[in-house]
Protein backbone atom coordinates (compact mmCIF):
# COMPACT_ATOMS: atom_id res chain seq x y z
CA UNK A 1 0.00 0.00 0.00
CA UNK A 2 1.70 3.36 -0.98
CA UNK A 3 0.62 6.72 0.85
CA UNK A 4 1.52 9.95 -0.38
CA UNK A 5 1.43 13.06 1.83
CA UNK A 6 1.17 16.42 -0.19
CA UNK A 7 2.42 19.36 2.18
CA UNK A 8 1.57 22.98 0.86
CA UNK A 9 3.31 24.77 3.86
CA UNK A 10 6.75 26.59 2.56
CA UNK A 11 7.88 26.14 6.08
CA UNK A 12 9.59 22.80 7.26
CA UNK A 13 9.38 22.90 10.74
CA UNK A 14 5.80 24.35 11.67
CA UNK A 15 2.72 23.09 12.08
CA UNK A 16 2.18 21.64 8.66
CA UNK A 17 5.47 19.96 9.15
CA UNK A 18 4.89 18.62 12.74
CA UNK A 19 1.64 17.07 11.70
CA UNK A 20 2.87 15.60 8.53
CA UNK A 21 5.69 14.00 10.75
CA UNK A 22 2.86 12.91 12.60
CA UNK A 23 1.00 11.38 9.86
CA UNK A 24 3.65 9.42 8.53
CA UNK A 25 4.60 8.19 11.72
CA UNK A 26 1.11 6.95 12.37
CA UNK A 27 0.28 5.27 8.57
CA UNK A 28 4.51 3.71 8.66
CA UNK A 29 3.60 2.18 11.80
CA UNK A 30 1.06 -0.11 10.34
CA UNK A 31 0.65 -3.60 10.23
CA UNK A 32 0.26 -3.33 6.24
CA UNK A 33 3.45 -2.07 6.19
CA UNK A 34 2.52 1.52 3.87
CA UNK A 35 5.06 2.67 1.86
CA UNK A 36 4.39 6.58 3.09
CA UNK A 37 6.35 9.00 0.92
CA UNK A 38 6.14 12.93 1.83
CA UNK A 39 6.41 15.65 -0.95
CA UNK A 40 6.70 19.38 0.11
CA UNK A 41 5.11 21.22 -2.83
CA UNK A 42 6.93 24.29 -2.34
CA UNK A 43 10.52 22.94 -2.77
CA UNK A 44 9.38 21.54 -6.42
CA UNK A 45 9.84 23.67 -9.48
CA UNK A 46 6.31 23.46 -10.67
CA UNK A 47 5.10 26.30 -13.03
CA UNK A 48 1.15 27.60 -12.98
CA UNK A 49 -1.37 25.84 -15.77
CA UNK A 50 -1.01 28.34 -18.63
CA UNK A 51 -4.14 27.60 -19.97
CA UNK A 52 -2.59 26.33 -23.49
CA UNK A 53 -5.52 23.93 -24.40
CA UNK A 54 -2.55 21.19 -25.09
CA UNK A 55 -3.80 18.87 -22.37
CA UNK A 56 -7.57 19.48 -24.07
CA UNK A 57 -6.35 17.31 -27.15
CA UNK A 58 -4.13 14.34 -25.75
CA UNK A 59 -4.90 14.14 -21.60
CA UNK A 60 -1.48 15.20 -20.79
CA UNK A 61 0.62 18.13 -19.77
CA UNK A 62 3.18 19.95 -22.00
CA UNK A 63 4.80 22.14 -19.09
CA UNK A 64 7.99 19.84 -18.27
CA UNK A 65 9.54 20.39 -15.13
CA UNK A 66 8.84 18.96 -11.71
CA UNK A 67 5.23 18.45 -11.56
CA UNK A 68 5.56 15.31 -14.35
CA UNK A 69 6.58 12.52 -12.00
CA UNK A 70 3.83 13.91 -9.30
CA UNK A 71 1.11 12.38 -12.13
CA UNK A 72 2.33 8.81 -11.68
CA UNK A 73 2.94 9.24 -8.11
CA UNK A 74 -0.98 10.39 -7.73
CA UNK A 75 -1.75 7.75 -9.40
CA UNK A 76 -0.17 5.18 -7.86
CA UNK A 77 -1.34 5.99 -4.25
CA UNK A 78 -3.61 4.39 -2.95
CA UNK A 79 -3.85 6.87 0.11
CA UNK A 80 -3.35 10.94 -0.72
CA UNK A 81 -3.34 13.37 2.01
CA UNK A 82 -3.44 17.16 1.21
CA UNK A 83 -1.80 18.88 4.31
CA UNK A 84 -1.96 22.77 4.28
CA UNK A 85 -1.77 25.69 6.69
CA UNK A 86 -4.83 28.61 5.54
CA UNK A 87 -3.50 31.39 3.92
CA UNK A 88 -5.86 34.08 3.61
CA UNK A 89 -9.22 31.58 3.80
CA UNK A 90 -7.71 28.83 1.33
CA UNK A 91 -4.69 26.47 0.54
CA UNK A 92 -1.23 27.52 0.01
CA UNK A 93 -0.97 29.10 -3.45
CA UNK A 94 2.04 26.67 -3.24
CA UNK A 95 -0.73 23.52 -2.90
CA UNK A 96 -2.99 25.19 -5.60
CA UNK A 97 -0.36 25.41 -7.99
CA UNK A 98 0.01 21.62 -8.12
CA UNK A 99 -3.74 21.27 -7.66
CA UNK A 100 -4.36 23.58 -11.10
CA UNK A 101 -1.87 21.31 -13.00
CA UNK A 102 -4.02 18.48 -13.43
CA UNK A 103 -6.24 20.04 -15.62
CA UNK A 104 -4.97 16.69 -17.72
CA UNK A 105 -6.84 14.66 -15.36
CA UNK A 106 -9.84 16.82 -16.31
CA UNK A 107 -9.53 16.71 -19.82
CA UNK A 108 -9.29 12.99 -19.68
CA UNK A 109 -12.68 12.43 -18.07
CA UNK A 110 -14.57 15.08 -19.24
CA UNK A 111 -13.57 16.10 -22.38
CA UNK A 112 -12.18 12.76 -23.80
CA UNK A 113 -13.94 10.58 -22.07
CA UNK A 114 -10.86 8.76 -20.83
CA UNK A 115 -10.80 9.00 -16.85
CA UNK A 116 -7.02 8.54 -15.68
CA UNK A 117 -8.11 6.90 -12.78
CA UNK A 118 -11.51 4.75 -13.21
CA UNK A 119 -14.32 4.88 -11.20
CA UNK A 120 -14.27 2.52 -7.68
CA UNK A 121 -10.51 2.72 -7.87
CA UNK A 122 -11.09 2.86 -3.30
CA UNK A 123 -8.26 5.56 -3.32
CA UNK A 124 -8.54 7.81 -0.30
CA UNK A 125 -8.20 10.47 -0.22
CA UNK A 126 -7.82 13.70 2.84
CA UNK A 127 -7.45 16.92 3.86
CA UNK A 128 -5.88 18.70 7.10
CA UNK A 129 -5.78 22.40 7.53
CA UNK A 130 -4.30 23.90 10.07
CA UNK A 131 -5.58 27.87 11.14
CA UNK A 132 -4.64 30.35 13.53
CA UNK A 133 -8.14 31.01 13.18
CA UNK A 134 -11.85 29.04 13.69
CA UNK A 135 -13.44 30.44 11.03
CA UNK A 136 -15.40 27.50 9.32
CA UNK A 137 -15.77 28.71 6.19
CA UNK A 138 -11.65 28.79 5.79
CA UNK A 139 -11.92 25.04 5.95
CA UNK A 140 -14.97 24.55 3.71
CA UNK A 141 -13.31 27.58 1.12
CA UNK A 142 -10.19 24.98 0.91
CA UNK A 143 -12.27 21.50 1.81
CA UNK A 144 -14.38 23.22 -1.80
CA UNK A 145 -10.85 22.92 -3.87
CA UNK A 146 -9.68 19.57 -2.58
CA UNK A 147 -13.42 18.31 -3.86
CA UNK A 148 -12.62 19.75 -7.10
CA UNK A 149 -9.59 18.08 -7.34
CA UNK A 150 -10.65 14.57 -6.12
CA UNK A 151 -13.84 15.25 -8.56
CA UNK A 152 -11.52 15.70 -11.58
CA UNK A 153 -9.52 12.45 -10.49
CA UNK A 154 -12.61 10.43 -10.30
CA UNK A 155 -12.22 10.22 -6.31
CA UNK A 156 -13.96 10.96 -3.44
CA UNK A 157 -12.61 13.15 -0.42
CA UNK A 158 -12.93 11.03 2.96
CA UNK A 159 -11.98 11.85 5.78
CA UNK A 160 -10.90 15.70 6.64
CA UNK A 161 -9.21 17.19 9.44
CA UNK A 162 -9.85 21.24 10.36
CA UNK A 163 -7.27 22.06 13.36
CA UNK A 164 -7.92 25.14 14.58
CA UNK A 165 -6.34 28.37 16.57
CA UNK A 166 -3.18 27.16 15.70
CA UNK A 167 -1.12 30.27 14.80
CA UNK A 168 2.81 30.34 15.58
CA UNK A 169 5.03 27.99 14.27
CA UNK A 170 4.74 24.85 16.10
CA UNK A 171 2.16 25.97 18.44
CA UNK A 172 0.77 22.33 17.97
CA UNK A 173 3.44 20.48 20.30
CA UNK A 174 1.46 22.18 22.98
CA UNK A 175 -1.82 20.92 21.78
CA UNK A 176 -1.55 16.81 22.41
CA UNK A 177 -5.05 16.96 21.74
CA UNK A 178 -4.86 18.72 18.61
CA UNK A 179 -2.25 15.81 17.18
CA UNK A 180 -4.59 12.84 19.21
CA UNK A 181 -6.49 13.68 16.10
CA UNK A 182 -4.36 13.14 13.16
CA UNK A 183 -3.63 9.66 15.16
CA UNK A 184 -7.53 9.27 14.54
CA UNK A 185 -7.20 10.18 10.90
CA UNK A 186 -4.17 8.37 10.31
CA UNK A 187 -7.16 5.07 11.86
CA UNK A 188 -9.51 5.89 9.56
CA UNK A 189 -7.32 5.83 6.40
CA UNK A 190 -5.67 2.59 7.14
CA UNK A 191 -9.64 0.72 7.67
Amino acid sequence: MKSLILIGSPRKHGNSGIVANELQEKLSAHKNNIDCEKIWVADLDIRPCTACGYCDKVGKCIIKDEMQPLYTKVEEADIITFISPIYFGSITAQLKTFIDRFQPFYASKFLLNNPKIKKGSNKNVSLITISGMDRDYFFRNAQEIINIFCMNLNVDLGPTLHLKNIDYASEITEKPDQLNKVSELAQLLIQ
